[in-house]
Parts: structure tokens; C-alpha cells; sequence
């Protein structure tokens, strides 16, 4: 073979190759969101403390239905990082199952959200919650009863920009 023929398929297959192993790019506005899942042990008596760890919950559990809790322990905290449409699966502290979906983002009055999807699966029954949340906020829940207390799990999402 001829060395500017060579030449010439080496200039055209390697930037091909190199393109092919290049991670593609996610289209705009759906880039991955990393979320992240909470759980808080809520208790009617105590001290009337809340973990420091869960200060940008304290205006949601200052009101109902958390009226009834005083004081208020983070348990666990899980972030995963998903792709529009994936879901990652947590076991809360009783022994259930909870499965959170990015189910996408959108825009509404000028502001960005992002919609998700809780789904508890229980012994006896499941539960399925749909929320729409602004990007970056939160969104608090109450759970089942566990150890004189409740378990109350917060969900926020923001997208990798």
C-alpha cells in the first residue's frame, strides 16, 4: 500500500474512533439530576431538638401534619446521581423499600423544577407520590410509625449543569 494512502486512512479512522469512545453529551435541558434522599425520625417528646444536619427542613416540620413531633434526628441521607427517566432504590430504617424517578424537568412561571416520583413498597400495600418541586427545593412527606415516632422522608433535586 502506498504511504499517502495510509496517511490518508489513518487522518480519516482515528478521529472517528476517537469520537465513538467520546461520552455523548446529554441533549439540553435534560441533563442528569442528582437527587438526594432523606430520612428523618420524628419524635413527640425529647428535648425538642433538630439535627443541625436538617436545618433547611425546619419550616417545613414547624407545620402540619409535624406538628405533633418535637424533635427531629436525621437518620439517613442518600444521594445518587440519575440520568431523566432512572430510578434508584433505598431501604428506609424499617425495612421497606423506596424507590425514587427523575421523571424529568421543566420550566413553569419562569422558574425551573424538576418532577419526581416516590414510590414506598410495603408488606400489605404501596404508596405512590407524583411531585413537581422547583429546582434545588425540597419536598418533606410523612412516613410510617417507627419507634414511638415517625419516619418523615425529604427529597430534593437539582440538575448537573
Amino acid at each position: 500500500m502506498r504511504p499517502g494512502l495510509v496517511a490518508l486512512l489513518v487522518a480519516l479512522v482515528v478521529p472517528a474512533a476517537a469520537r465513538a469512545q467520546a461520552p455523548a453529551a446529554a441533549p439540553p435541558g435534560r441533563e442528569p439530576a442528582t437527587c438526594a434522599f432523606k430520612v428523618v425520625h420524628a419524635l413527640p417528646d425529647g428535648d425538642g431538638s433538630m439535627d443541625p444536619q436538617i436545618n433547611m427542613l425546619r419550616e417545613d416540620l414547624k407545620k402540619p401534619p409535624f406538628t405533633a413531633w418535637k424533635t427531629f434526628k436525621l437518620l439517613s441521607r442518600n444521594e445518587q446521581e440519575l440520568a431523566e427517566g432512572a430510578t434508584a432504590s433505598f431501604t428506609t430504617p424499617d425495612g421497606h423499600k423506596a424507590l425514587l424517578t427523575y421523571a424529568g424537568h421543566l420550566e413553569r412561571a419562569g422558574k425551573q423544577a424538576i418532577r419526581v416520583v416516590l414510590d414506598f413498597k410495603g408488606d400489605k400495600s404501596d404508596a405512590r407520590t407524583s411531585l413537581t418541586i422547583d429546582e434545588g427545593g425540597h419536598f418533606v412527606v410523612a412516613g410510617h410509625k417507627w419507634q414511638s415516632g415517625i419516619l418523615v422522608y425529604a427529597v430534593s433535586c437539582k440538575r448537573r449543569r
